[in-house]
C-alpha cells in the first residue's frame, strides 16, 4: 500500500466473472429502462455512451466500467455513442500522432463490427478539455476523413454550444459527403 492506494498484478478469474456480471447487470437495468420510458413515451429515442476503452481496449472497458459491446447490445438501444475524444485518448495514452490514428481506427472498426449498423454514432470532442478552446476544424477534417469507414455511423460532438454551430454544420455536411462517396 503506498499513498492509500494498493497496486495489484493482473486479474483473476474471479475478478472477470463478477465484472461479466456487473456489465450483464448493467445491460439489464439499461434494457429495463428504455422499456420503461417507452411504456410512458414510446417515440423517445434512448442511447448509451460508451468510453472508448470499451471498444479500444474490451477488458479494461468490462474491468473499468462494466462495459461490454456484446453485452450491451442486448438492450437493444436505439444508439449507442462511442467517446472518441481524440485529444483526450492521445494524452491518456501517451500517443503519438500515428499511433493515436490507429487507436481511434481500430476502436472505431470494433465498434462498428459490434453494433447494428442503424445505432452506432461517433462522438467527437469540438473544445480541448483542458485549455476549453475550440478544436480547430481542420483538426476535426482530418479525424472526419480517418473514420470514413463503412458502415457508416452517426457523428455527435461534444461539447457544443451556439458560437459553434456554422462550424458544425460544415463538419456534418463534410461526413455525410464522405458517406454518399
Amino acid at each position: 500500500v503506498k499513498n492509500g492506494k494498493q497496486k495489484f498484478k493482473g486479474y483473476r478469474k474471479e475478478f472477470w466473472d463478477w465484472s461479466q456480471w456487473k456489465a450483464e447487470k448493467l445491460a439489464q437495468f439499461v434494457q429495463e429502462l428504455k422499456n420503461s420510458v417507452k411504456k410512458i413515451n414510446p417515440q423517445i429515442k434512448l442511447g448509451m455512451n460508451l468510453y472508448y476503452e470499451t471498444a479500444l481496449k474490451p477488458r479494461y472497458g468490462l474491468a473499468w466500467f462494466s462495459q461490454d459491446l456484446k453485452t450491451l447490445k442486448k438492450a437493444e438501444l436505439d444508439f449507442y455513442c462511442l467517446m472518441l475524444y481524440h485529444r483526450q485518448i492521445k494524452t491518456e495514452l501517451k500517443l503519438n500522432q500515428e499511433e493515436l490514428e490507429s487507436a481511434l481506427l481500430n476502436s472505431t472498426r470494433y465498434f462498428l463490427e459490434m453494433i447494428p449498423p442503424q445505432e452506432p454514432i461517433i462522438k467527437l470532442m469540438i473544445k480541448d478539455f483542458k485549455s476549453k478552446q475550440p478544436i480547430p476544424q481542420s483538426e476535426l477534417m482530418r479525424i472526419i476523413d480517418l473514420l470514413n469507414l463503412q458502415p457508416r455511423a452517426g457523428l455527435a460532438f461534444f461539447p457544443v454550444f451556439e458560437p459553434e454551430s456554422q462550424n458544425l454544420k460544415l463538419l456534418f455536411q463534410a461526413w455525410e459527403e464522405r458517406g454518399a462517396q
